[in-house]
Formats: C-alpha cells, sequence, structure tokens
C-alpha cells in the first residue's frame, strides 16, 4: 500500500547512493534483479521487519535467529545487497534458481563470526556452504516467501552469496566461474543505458519470463 511505499522510500533516503550496474555479478539467464544500498543497515532492517512476511507468528526461537544474522550483516554488509533470478541449466527445474548476493567486509573474520553462530559444521561440494538455522532473512531482504526458513549461505569472491537451496548457489558460482554474465549483453546494456550510474534502488525484469 501506499503506507508501504512511504516507508521504502524514506528508509532508501538514509542510504549512500550505490555506484554503477551488478552484471559482472548476474548470472547470464537472470530475468529479475534489484539492488539496494544499504549503507544503513538499521534503516532498512526497520523497514523490512515491517512487512507482513516479518510480522507472522514466529517462535522465539526464529526471532531470536533473525536478530543474531541482522546483528550479523549490520557488522560485516557492504553498501548493497543484490538479488536475482535465473534459470538454471537443467531445463527440467520447476522453479527459477534465487541468489542474494552481499559484499563482505573483513571475510575471514566475518567467516569466523559465523561459524561461532551455527551448530552444524559446514558442507562441503567444492565450495565451504552452511545451512543457517531456521530465520527469515532471506524472506525480508528478497520477498522470497517459498523458503522453508533454511537458509544455505557460502563466500564467494568477497561476497556473502544467501539462497533458500544449494542448487541456487552451485549454478550462481557455476555461470561466475564460467563467464556466463549479463555484463556486455546488448538486452542488459540497452536496459541500463538510460539510467542514473548513482542510485539507492533499482530493479530490473524481464516480463515476458516472468509471466
Amino acid at each position: 500500500g501506499s503506507d508501504t511505499t512511504r516507508t521504502f522510500i524514506n528508509a532508501l533516503r538514509r542510504q549512500q547512493p550505490v555506484e554503477g550496474f551488478p552484471g559482472e555479478q548476474l548470472p547470464l539467464s537472470t530475468f529479475f534483479y534489484d539492488c539496494w544500498a544499504i549503507s544503513d543497515m538499521d534503516a532498512m532492517c526497520s523497514f523490512t521487519a515491517e512487512q507482513e512476511y516479518a510480522k507472522a507468528t514466529y517462535s522465539d526461537y526464529i526471532k531470536e535467529r533473525d536478530e543474531e544474522w541482522m546483528d550479523f550483516l549490520k557488522t560485516y554488509a557492504g553498501d548493497q545487497v543484490i538479488s536475482c533470478l535465473f534459470e538454471p541449466k537443467d531445463t527440467l527445474s520447476e522453479y527459477p534458481c534465487a541468489v542474494m548476493s552481499v559484499p563482505v567486509k573483513n571475510m575471514s573474520q566475518a567467516e569466523r563470526r559465523l561459524q561461532s553462530l551455527l551448530y552444524t559444521s559446514p558442507k562441503e561440494w567444492g565450495h565451504r556452504y552452511y545451512v543457517l538455522p531456521r530465520n527469515t532473512l532471506l524472506t525480508q531482504l528478497t520477498g522470497i516467501t517459498e523458503s522453508a526458513l533454511y537458509t544455505y549461505v557460502c563466500f564467494y569472491r568477497g561476497h556473502l552469496l544467501m539462497a533458500p537451496d544449494v542448487v541456487s548457489l552451485t549454478a550462481y558460482i557455476d555461470a561466475m566461474e564460467n563467464g556466463e554474465v549479463l555484463d556486455d549483453t546488448a538486452l542488459y546494456e540497452e536496459g541500463i543505458g538510460s539510467l542514473s550510474p548513482s542510485y539507492s534502488f533499482v530493479m530490473m525484469v524481464d516480463m515476458e519470463r516472468m509471466v
């Protein structure tokens, strides 16, 4: 509603603008992405905490985990968060892949802190993946409500990647490693050509693939 829009705009006004576009961080099959400035995490967290999915009745355990991971991001997150939906190479997959990427300050320290918050050992599938205890962090920051409240994360190229499943993380890293990204593609360059390179929020959608 209008109140939500106004609150979102007020949260964005508190942020330092992002410079440039994240095409090199988006898989080639991306059909939706957004990028938020989050230099003021307190303002952004106040906004996300007021959304309907964040106000649902969750246990004290989940609320405590939310507070832990929000504090983690406030300490170690950089100045922006990127979320994207993209098609997996497995065309039989029923759902698209979804990944959120946050630049990390002091990656080794951040990973040690994350390990100290976890109750299980990381899983090893080429990269070190962690399963976070149940929380609503990914839902709050991306709006992905299909998540089963478990979040899969890994550190990669100076970023913390978060996803609702390991398949998304693996597909995202595979695209990055193979240089299969949106940067320099004609449609992407045309889309950003008319936009200001300095912004607090940007969203691009391929409507043909969203319907």
